[in-house]
């Protein structure tokens, strides 16, 4: 006996792959859908992600902004510091802007004349 080989040709292979191509082709299609809502999906997400930390990191650093302003004018009018400017020993001076340095967890701080020099 001989076994019957489907050949593309045949009415059976054409029925075969009429059935398949249609359902290959859908496959196809659909996987490009998902592919392509996933991807939209996972970038949307990643970009508000990086907006909410963005406008988060925005307000940190405005209030440490407003910390240091507050900082920076309250030792303006320190009676300690204006005192301390009145003796006009600089090392006492320097003395007492690094005490407030430290007090405010400041990295720098430094006192200027009105031309802005140190």
């Amino acid at each position: 006996m001989k076994k019957k080989v489907l050949s593309p040709f045949s009415i059976r292979g054409k029925l075969t792959l009429a059935a398949l191509t249609p359902l290959v082709v859908i496959l196809v299609l659909v996987s490009l859908a998902a592919f392509y809502l996933i991807n939209a999906w996972v970038v949307g997400e990643a970009q508000k992600r990086v907006s909410s930390d963005l406008n988060s990191a925005r307000e940190l650093l405005q209030r440490e902004e407003h910390r240091v302003l507050d900082v920076v004018r309250f030792t303006a009018h320190s009676s300690g510091l204006i005192n301390t400017l009145k003796v006009n020993d600089h090392a006492l001076i320097l003395s007492e802007l690094d005490e407030i340095r430290r007090r405010e967890k400041l990295d720098i701080l430094n006192l200027t004349d009105t031309q802005g020099h140190i």
